[in-house]
């Protein structure tokens, strides 16, 4: 022990204070720990536990293992390695000086917050190349701690299978099999019978280090007490039963230490001030001291500590005023107001204010935010957004404030843009897939997601998220339910609420053994596949969600030229909230931007592709596209040609144009969308044939593209919303009509919708053969063939002479046929063989 540290031990008995730095922090708990000086070590501790980071987190870990008095600072040293694994691979250099036991007691953890267990792997090889001449036998202990059984079929095969440790070392052989009885089972001659516990054992996943709760919202007609939370890691919603809380909608949430409080909101009937919270540990709701102020369409921030409550509808008028909760004094109170009246608007928390954006005055719709600091008690404007949004979605992320979709009194918003509080500006960001407003948001593992919501047409289930990295947004699993006005939350690090929320999803069936097209399908990246939408919605379920920001005591009566809103006499408790529509004043707004990728036909891929229809484009100036690609792009009601000078020669004209090229279309703007979503997700492809004065644009469905997860049906008999398009396209091109469905008919007319739809499609189609089949027909019984050929051998016998396109004449009949099919023909009927000569 060195003199500094033993004069800042006797310097803490007199004074009870001493500086604590990273130079003395370790010498001076080892000196504390040993003469039982508690206070001091607990100091050391807590400085110790406020520097954890990804480069120090395992030191610390590995130095308190041995201290009794810092087991507390060694659990949470642990739970970080825990959380921020990946990080912790990338930076850490004490990472690869863990023992065996270490790494093994790591990578066993269910708590282990990975997004993919490839990087488990990648870790227990990182970790053996270390030191390859003593490590290297370690891999048969470390392979079974990693869940193959998570991993991609194509990483298990080039990368675990054919890894050399693994091949050269004897012990790994079971291991492999084994892994590949549960991941696959197909296709291969392994002796013994695959067990539910292997499975469980190489397929069992991780626990989430964070769960998003979806809570309440309007559905079906009427506000809901449902509750969702969400595995990114497994990418699964899981209902979470809780039924003693009332249902509520535009309602706000927020979580703080161990509960979940559901703040204001709306259910049917009644506007709330009260506050409930729910504790995650024993799972009941508990009432909280009421608001000052019934809050519907409430915004909810927390900053340090407290709920801050902003604006929202009493009933009666728009609010300005603002209030907040402090959960230890249990009480309310005041702060200074808004600048304006908003409600229908959104808030977060950053750098120490909480931002405030967008909303609903009663008369318009809002691009004007504020933000409030806590410590002057003062709202300040700041730059306004580039579109009006009222039910907008506001979330800090990335030290950034997203305001993401909503409504401009015109029609739902795709777009986003971000919010520096350095430059007080606001920038574009990319879209989302769908429009929607009055929906959820909040961050979850560095991504931010958006969360049901209203689409302008339906509620939705639909969830969608956002990585800031790539500026990009990702499909992501629905909901079980449609619903909108809902409110979102994640809580951390709560295993017992993660066990009881996600157990339903842990058990897993033992595999089937897959054919080949099965195991084509494996290859697939599911995650950019998982977008879903409902169809059918009651038609109840539009009133609530035009209440967010265009409320059912109007009615939006559009045309080709105009929109205007007519006032209708106020709602009844069912159609949620009754209030003023805002107008339609769509100033300042930002229209979305569709980008449609059209290659030559020459470059269609050989395989099997379905003309579904096809449509002109009209040039304002002419173009020689020739064998050449392009990309057609809507702006607002504006249809344009990108072009690329490099590829495309355009005609010299009376002007000297060089940009997009102007073109009008046959097809309408809706269609557009449609099709913009369908090529996102490789169910089509457009290609182009060019004319004279116009370019003729093909739709072809793909092959590829019949097996997406957007064909396929739900357990509840909702439709896909790729089956949803091609209806609209069937419809647009061949008057194929679907028939509607009346709303208290809509669970029983699911189902018989889509198969009505199929069976017409099937009738469709066959007509189709049949009509080819008749146009040339062979009698294919030949005199030296013994057994009658039955009507369906005859048929598949045509079937293929048509296949290889044989044509009948005078000189050639069915004798050619059978003579170039073989000299000596078999045919097996009934179990009997005849020759044919």
């Amino acid at each position: 022990m060195s003199r500094n540290i033993m004069s800042l031990i006797i310097q803490y008995a007199y004074t009870g204070s001493v500086l604590i730095t990273e130079d003395n922090v370790l010498e001076l708990l080892l000196a504390a720990d040993q003469f039982l000086v508690s206070g001091l070590v607990d100091a050391c501790c807590q400085f110790l536990e406020s520097s954890l980071c990804p480069e120090n987190c395992i030191g610390i870990c590995m130095f308190t293992e041995d201290f009794h008095s810092c087991s507390k600072l060694h659990h949470k040293a642990k739970l970080y390695i825990l959380k921020h694994f990946e990080e912790v691979l990338q930076v850490s250099e004490e990472f690869l000086e863990l023992s065996l036991e270490q790494l093994e007691e790591i990578i066993d953890k269910d708590e282990l917050n990975v997004k993919q267990e490839e990087v488990v792997f990648e870790a227990v090889l990182h970790w053996i190349d270390y030191a390859p001449e003593s490590r290297s036998k370690h891999i048969a202990m470390l392979l079974p701690k990693v869940r193959m059984g998570l991993m991609t079929s194509d990483y298990f095969i080039n990368n675990v299978k054919s890894n050399a440790l693994v091949m050269e070392n004897e012990a790994c052989a079971p291991l492999i099999i084994n892994a590949m009885k549960a991941l696959f089972e197909f296709d291969m001659d392994l002796d013994g019978p695959i067990s539910l516990e292997l499975i469980h054992q190489l397929a069992r996943p991780r626990l989430p280090s964070a769960i998003l709760l979806a809570i309440g919202g309007w559905s079906s007609g009427s506000p809901t007490n449902m509750i969702e939370a969400y595995d990114a890691n497994a990418d699964r919603w899981v209902k979470v039963a809780l039924e003693d809380e009332r249902p509520r909608a535009y309602h706000g949430t927020a979580v703080l230490d161990e509960f979940v409080y559901c703040v204001g909101g709306y259910d049917s009937v009644e506007y709330f001030n009260s506050v409930r919270k729910l504790d995650l540990i024993t799972q009941t709701w508990h009432e909280v001291a009421p608001m000052y102020e019934r809050r519907c369409y409430v915004s909810i921030a927390v900053l340090d500590g407290l709920i801050y409550a902003v604006g929202g509808f009493d009933g009666h008028g728009r609010l300005k005023s603002a209030e907040r909760y402090n959960p230890n004094t249990n009480q309310w109170t005041l702060t200074a107001s808004m600048i304006e009246r908003r409600s229908d608007a959104s808030a977060t928390s950053l750098q120490g204010k909480v931002y405030v954006c967008g909303g609903f005055t009663g008369r318009e719709c809002l691009f004007s935010a504020e933000s409030f600091n806590p410590e002057t008690n003062q709202w300040t404007l700041i730059a306004p957004m580039r579109s009006r949004r009222s039910g907008v979605g506001v979330i800090a992320y990335g030290g950034l404030v997203y305001a993401v979709g909503g409504f401009d009194g015109a029609s739902r918003l795709r777009t986003a843009e971000t919010y520096n509080p350095l430059t007080n500006m606001w920038c574009d960001i990319a879209s989302m897939y769908s429009s929607r407003s009055n929906f959820g948001i909040e961050v979850v593992d560095d991504q931010l997601f958006a969360v049901g919501g209203f689409n302008g047409t339906a509620t939705t289930a639909d969830v969608e998220c956002y990585d800031e990295r790539t500026n990009k947004w990702l499909d992501v699993n629905e909901m079980a339910i449609l619903r909108s006005a809902l409110s979102c939350c994640v809580i951390l690090g709560l295993p017992n609420m993660q066990v009881s929320t996600m157990s339903s999803r842990r058990k897993r069936a033992p595999p089937v053994r897959m054919d080949e097209e099965a195991k084509r399908r494996l290859e697939w990246n599911m995650h950019e596949d998982r977008k879903n939408e409902g169809n059918c919605e009651d038609i109840l379920e539009s009133i609530p969600a035009l209440s967010d920001s265009c409320h059912p005591g109007l009615v939006l009566e559009s045309n080709q030229e105009e929109a205007n809103l007519c006032f209708m006499s106020s709602a009844g408790p069912e159609e949620g909230p009754s209030e003023e529509r805002p107008s339609c004043s769509t100033q300042d707004s930002v229209p979305d931007t569709l980008e449609l990728n059209v290659m030559p036909i020459s470059a269609l891929d050989q395989g099997w592709n379905a003309l579904i229809g096809e449509f002109n484009l009209c040039l304002k100036i002419p173009v020689m596209l020739g064998d050449n690609s392009f990309c057609l792009q809507q702006t607002g009601d504006t249809l344009s040609m990108s072009l690329n000078s490099h590829e495309i020669e355009v005609e010299t004209c009376k002007s000297d144009f060089i940009g997009p090229v102007p073109i009008e279309c046959s097809f309408g703007g809706i269609l557009l969308e449609d099709l913009d979503w369908l090529q996102k997700r490789k169910v089509i492809k457009l290609c182009h044939a060019s004319g004279d004065e116009s370019v003729k644009l093909k739709i072809f469905l793909i092959e590829s593209g019949l097996g997406r997860p957007e064909f396929l049906s739900e357990g509840n008999g909702r439709i896909k919303k790729a089956n949803q398009l091609l209806q609209k396209l069937m419809e647009f091109f061949y008057d194929f009509i679907i028939p509607e469905v009346m709303e208290n008919e809509e669970e029983e007319c699911d189902t018989d919708l889509e198969r009505q739809n199929v069976e017409e499609l099937y009738d469709h189609v066959r007509h189709l053969h049949q009509t080819e089949a008749a146009e040339q027909s062979f009698d294919v019984q030949h005199p030296g063939l013994i057994p009658v050929l039955r009507p369906y051998q005859s048929q598949a016998v045509n079937w293929m002479l048509r296949r290889e396109k044989y044509q009948s004449s005078s000189s050639q009949g069915p004798d050619m046929f059978f003579k170039c099919l073989s000299s000596s023909l078999l045919y097996v009927s009934a179990g009997k063989e005849f020759s044919a000569n």
